[in-house]
Parts: structure tokens; C-alpha cells; sequence
């Protein structure tokens, strides 16, 4: 739909600066200084241009004489609404013109960030009310019984400190934005003087909104918090060298600080409102939680974990295959480890399953990350492919991007569809939009996605699916948070055959139950598709991708069916005739009692006997191997899981020594259970 043309007059963003380059050209500061755009000529032009008195009719004539071509009212609007501006905003606020200045660094970047590590404990989630609390006691014991002194308001040298007090505690104030920002995980940026209309401190904290919500709150919070330690430095010193408070000063401290707090625009206490409210932060989106989703949702996660431990609930005879499949992955960490990854990854299944029944009411991920690229591309109506992967609550992506107003496409397998077709369809329905759902295995469907990419629309697929992809055609070997995968390289080819960029979507859990989507900056197409250029661009996606799903790589429900990221299983184990023949020897001595005290040994957290309905199978994750074994042999692998003696296993299978010995070796020479306490075998090799 066109944008109508409104005759009221656009005015800038709240709280916009531009800063003049000694190089020429302009600067933009966003969000009160917080982030820093770079201004082309024609976007600079436009912004001056917007002074709050100008209507879009009136606007169209001037681009209309500085392009030479007929500009419509409509376009004119969509154009200023792509430069950071309040469009259509009615009232009796006063607009105003935007602010020019300059920018002085007063403290550069490369020094700002150690100083801010260091500085980091004091604004940490315990040093900061810890830290606090003693600033206020100590103001309180020094200060108090002098506010009703007359000789301490009469004090010069006090009155003289005010004002270098207070540009002080504003230095400290932007220096504990930036402690804050690093305490959460962020490097902070240069801190700033900026010149103009009026004149303030300002540190550069960029990606502000990648932190989770209580440590943008802290980072909200920080400044204020500098603020009342420098007031209370203020009253400590002088009485540590035995003088007095200067009060005047302190007060003066204590009042910026609380008027920084007021939620005025461009002031802390601003950004503080919108962090806990739910509205944009910068190229945020931030939604609050429900407490009743959080503590529902904790205590079922709570209590399948329980059961899990306990054996108990129908994913508890999932653990023993899954505990396998995650070796293929991970075969040289303990069996300990193993187990306890297992049971993570299993809680976050439960968590996916729980969460997908909230899907279909309409509401997308709580935090939404790093907008800005997306959003700029479905601003110049360009076709996107949104690449996720199968972590976290990922069923989001398509609601997150269809509350953007995109036209979306989804790539969605027949499992997928059943999944959560009917939920998406419900949510869209409610969103006042309709997802084309296409088929990744038909030929017609993936001509639709290139003819609507080149429309402008936008195509969601979870890159990390690997049905339809068991030819060697369009796939890589990939190593992916230190194991090897065969990945798929056709959105890469797609998104190159389309001329269109490619937008990558991590998803997670923030705590039990907020929802997050962290969008990527855009890959934009490869200038041709030649195998090797597709598989670098492809390693460099999963590359994004790992550094956010490490810290939680057990949301990445892969690791469970590994077979389809095989390029190919393991080869079948083999030995020498006369490994085979001192093989069964041994094992025919043992089952005899030979010694006494042998036991039959097989890893649970590295093989398991799968049955596939038809016929039960050996799988050994440490070698990625699927085999067929005898009755005899599963049964042997079974009672091995127990640790038994070797001489008691006749009785408890009901089958003679002369039987079992000869699988018995088998099972020995392929590594799937070890002989404990008998004579030196053979290996397989």
C-alpha cells in the first residue's frame, strides 16, 4: 500500500544532532548520542529542509527542483520517513530544527575500554546496590548534620566547587555508562564533548541493544550511580584530611543526578522508560514478559528436568539414543559430559514444545535485535532471505518478520508444516497478513521464490534443513562449533540468483521465557555463484551463527539427528583372521568363567541398539556407524550396558557359550563393548 500524502508537517526525531566533519559532511547523532549515522549530501539536504513548519506537498516541489523530476507528495513522505524522523505528529509540542555542533573526544576509545573493565565491578549486578547503598550512608553520616550549619552555606570555596564538581560527576557519569556496557558483555566507545545549541558529555555505547534487559537497565541506571559516588567522594575526602563537606557542591551533584533521571527527551531517565516499557530501543524492539508466561513456564521446565533425572515422562527413553547422537559430535568429551548435555538439550526440546503453543496467538519474539539492516532493505522494497537455524524458540522469525508489514515466503518442510502450519496461519490472520508456505523439495516452488525475491519480498528458510539435500549438488562440508557437518549451500545460491541479500536470524532464550531474535547486518550478494565463492559465504554464515549459539549450544536441537549432516556414515569395522580367531578365544573363556572375574563393559553414552520397527540396529556415535546386528549381538550389547560377568551371561540370555562367543568378539573387535579382567585380545582396524 502507497503511503497517503499528509499535509502535516514532518518534524526531526527528538533530540537530533548533526555534527559537522572537519572533513566535510555531516554526522547524525541517534538516541540521544548513543549510536552515530554518517549523512550523504541528499540525506543532509533533506534534514535541514525539516524544520517543523514544511508540509510534503511543499517538500515534493523542492525535491521536484533539486532532482528535475516530478516528485509526488506520497514519495516525499516515504523518502523523510527513511531519515530518521517523527513523521505526521500533531499537537502543541514545539517542533524544532535540527541541532548542528561539533564533537570533541575527550577521552578516545582505545582508553575508554580498559578504564571501563576496570570500573566494570562497580557497576556490576551486585556492585552497583552494594556500592550505592555505601555512597548514600556515607552522604548521610557527613553531610546531614551540616545542612542546618549557616557557616557551611556561607563557605566561598564550596560555592566555587559547584562547578567543577558537577562537570566532574558528569565525566564520572558517561565513564559509568561505559563500565556498565562492558560489565554486560559490550565495548564501549570514545567519551565525547558535543558542542551546539547546548553542550553536553556524551559516551558512545554501541550495541546498547544487544544486552538483555536488566543489563540495559544497569547501563540506564549507571550514570546516575557515578553521579552519587562522586557526591559521595565529595564528602569523604575533605573529612578523610580532616576538613569538612563542601555542601553546596554535593547538593549540586546529588541534583544533576536526579534531573538526569527526569524522563525528559535525550535524559537517562528516557531511555530507562523505554527499556522497561514496550517500545523501540534504537533498532530495538523490546516487549515485556508477562511474569505468569515466566513462572509457568520455570516451573514445567523445572519439573521435566526432574523427571528426566528420575528416568520418568516419555523423553526419558529418548535419553539413551540421544546421548549417542550427540557423540558423533562430541566423541572425545567425557561420558559425564555427555550425559549432561543430553539432559539440557532435552529440557530445551520441552522448552520449544512448550513455547510453540503460544505461537498462534499472535505475538512474536519479546526482544528483537539489530532491525536496522532489514528494515532499511524492506524500506527500498528490496527482497531479502532471512536465514535461521533450528536453536532456541526459531519458530518466531516468521511472526517477528511479518510484524515488520513484509510479504513473507517460508521454506518449510512437510515435519515443519505439521509442526506449526496451523499456528503461523492463526498468528497471521490476527497480524492481518499471509505467509506463502512453499516446498523446499519442489522445483516450481523454488522458481516462485526467486520471481517474489525480485518482487521484494521476503523468504524465511531454516538453513540448517537438510531434506532434499542427499546429492552432493548444493552442499559443503562445514565445520560448525568445532564438529563437521555436510551444510547446505542452496540459500546462499539462491539469494545470488536473485540479486537479493541475505539477513541471518539467531534465535534464544533469554532466561525461561523471553522470546530473543538477533538479526545479522546484510550479506549482500556474491557477484557470481560459483561453488567456491558459495562455500566461503556459506562457512561465514554458520561462522555468525556460532558465536551466538555456543553459549547455549544445547538449544540447537542438530545435534540429535546428525544423519543427515553426514556426508557419509562410518566405515563398517573390520579385523584380521587371526584377530578374529584370538577374539573369540578370549571371549569363549570368559563366558566359561575364564577368569572368574572378567565382565562385559559397553559405553551407553557412545552406542545404543535403535529399533527402527522393522529391525533393531547398533549405532556408534564415536565412529558414525549404523549397523545391523543378530539377535544374539543386541541382546549381548544390551546386557552390556549392566556391567555383568561374562560367565553369567549364558544363563541370563538363555544361549550356550559356543553361541555367543563369536558375536561376543565381534562386538569386541568393532569397540563396542571391551572384555574387563580377560587375556589380551586383538583390535579392529
Amino acid at each position: 500500500m502507497e503511503p497517503s500524502a499528509d499535509p502535516t508537517p514532518p518534524r526531526p526525531a527528538a533530540d537530533l544532532h548533526l555534527l559537522e566533519l572537519p572533513e566535510g559532511g555531516c554526522e547524525i547523532l541517534i538516541e540521544g548520542g548513543r549510536r552515530r549515522l554518517r549523512l550523504s549530501a541528499d540525506a543532509q539536504w533533506l534534514l535541514e529542509h525539516l524544520d517543523g513548519r514544511i508540509t510534503y506537498p511543499e517538500l515534493a516541489g523542492l525535491l521536484s527542483q533539486r532532482t528535475g523530476r516530478a516528485v509526488a507528495a506520497e514519495q516525499a513522505r516515504a523518502l523523510v520517513e527513511r531519515v530518521l524522523v517523527e513523521p505526521g505528529l500533531t499537537g502543541t509540542r514545539k517542533a524544532a530544527a535540527p541541532v548542528r555542533g561539533r564533537l570533541i573526544e575527550l577521552l578516545p576509545a582505545v582508553a575508554m575500554r580498559p578504564l571501563a573493565r576496570l570500573l566494570a565491578p562497580l557497576a556490576s549486578r551486585w556492585g552497583m546496590p552494594v556500592s550505592a547503598l555505601a555512597a548514600v550512608a556515607a552522604i548521610a553520616v557527613l553531610l546531614a548534620p551540616r545542612l542546618l550549619d549557616a557557616a557551611a552555606w556561607r563557605d566561598g570555596v564550596a560555592w566555587l566547587l559547584v562547578a567543577p564538581a558537577v562537570f566532574a560527576s558528569l565525566f564520572v557519569h558517561e565513564l559509568l555508562h561505559a563500565a556498565a556496557l562492558s560489565a554486560g558483555g559490550g565495548s564501549p566507545g570514545a567519551v565525547a564533548l558535543i558542542t551546539g545549541r547546548r553542550w553536553h558529555l556524551r559516551a558512545e555505547l554501541p550495541g546498547m541493544e544487544r544486552l538483555p534487559l536488566m543489563a540495559r537497565v544497569r547501563v540506564d541506571l549507571a550514570g546516575a550511580h557515578g553521579q552519587l559516588l562522586s557526591a559521595a567522594a565529595l564528602a569523604v575526602v575533605p573529612w578523610a584530611l580532616g576538613g569538612s563537606a563542601p555542601v553546596p557542591a554535593v547538593l549540586a551533584v546529588l541534583a544533576s543526578a536526579g534531573a538526569n533521571l527526569v524522563p525528559a527527551d535525550g535524559h537517562d531517565g528516557s531511555y530507562l522508560l523505554d527499556d522497561l516499557a514496550d517500545r523501540p530501543h534504537g533498532d530495538a524492539q523490546i516487549r515485556s514478559v508477562p511474569l505468569t508466561r515466566t513462572l509457568a513456564m520455570g516451573v514445567r521446565l523445572a519439573a521435566t528436568g526432574l523427571a528426566l533425572r528420575l528416568g520418568r515422562g516419555p523423553m526419558a527413553a529418548m535419553k539413551r539414543l540421544i546421548v549417542v547422537m550427540i557423540a558423533t559430535s562430541f566423541p572425545r568429551q567425557s561420558a559425564a559430559w555427555r550425559r549432561a548435555f543430553t539432559l539440557r538439550h532435552l529440557v530445551a526440546t520441552e522448552h520449544l514444545r512448550l513455547d510453540m503453543a503460544d505461537v498462534g496467538r499472535g505475538r512474536g519474539a519479546d526482544h528483537v535485535l539489530h532491525r536496522t539492516p532489514l528494515l532499511e532493505c524492506l524500506r527500498a522494497r528490496r527482497g531479502v532471505v532471512v536465514c535461521s537455524m533450528h536453536a532456541g524458540p526459531f519458530p518466531y522469525v516468521p511472526l517477528t518478520l511479518a510484524e515488520t508489514g513484509a510479504t513473507v515466503m517460508l521454506y518449510a518442510t512437510a515435519e515443519m508444516q505439521q509442526l506449526g502450519l496451523t499456528a503461523w496461519q492463526a498468528s497471521a490472520e490476527q497480524l492481518g497478513v499471509q505467509f506463502e508456505v512453499l516446498s523446499p523439495t519442489s522445483v516450481r516452488d523454488a522458481a516462485r521464490a526467486l520471481r517474489g525475491l525480485r518482487e521484494g519480498r521476503v523468504l524465511s528458510i531454516l538453513m540448517d534443513g537438510q531434506h532434499s539435500a542427499n546429492r552432493d549438488q548444493h552442499r559443503a562440508d562445514i565445520t560448525f562449533m568445532g564438529a563437521e557437518f555436510c551444510m547446505r549451500t542452496g540459500p546462499v545460491v539462491l539469494a545470488t540468483r536473485a540479486r537479493a541479500p541475505i539477513v541471518l536470524a539467531a534465535t534464544r532464550w533469554h532466561g525461561t521465557a523471553t522470546r530473543v531474535v538477533e538479526f545479522s547486518d546484510c550479506f549482500e550478494p556474491l557477484a557470481t555463484d560459483a561453488d567456491e565463492a558459495v562455500v566461503e559465504r556459506t562457512r561465514a554464515l554458520y561462522d555468525w551463527f556460532a558465536d551466538r549459539i555456543a553459549p547455549r549450544a544445547h538449544e540447537w536441537t542438530g545435534w540429535t539427528w546428525p544423519v543427515q549432516h553426514w556426508r557419509a556414515s562410518g566405515r563398517a569395522p573390520t579385523a584380521t583372521r587371526e584377530a578374529l580367531a584370538e577374539a573369540q578365544v578370549r571371549a569363549q573363556r570368559a563366558l566359561l568363567g575364564e577368569p572368574a572375574s572378567a565382565r562385559v563393559l559397553a559405553d551407553d553414552t557412545l552406542c545404543a541398539v535403535y529399533d527402527s520397527g522393522t529391525e533393531k540396529l547398533l549405532v556408534q556415535g564415536d565412529h558414525r556407524r549404523v549397523m545391523r546386528g543378530s539377535a544374539a549381538a543386541v541382546a549381548l550389547l544390551e546386557a552390556a550396558f549392566k556391567r555383568p560377568r561374562a560367565r553369567e551371561l549364558p544363563a541370563r540370555l538363555g544361549r550356550p557359550a559356543e553361541q555367543l562367543a563369536p558375536e561376543l568378539a565381534r562386538l569386541m573387535l568393532a569397540g563396542l563393548v571391551t572384555l574387563q579382567g580377560g587375556a589380551r585380545g586383538g583390535s579392529a582396524r
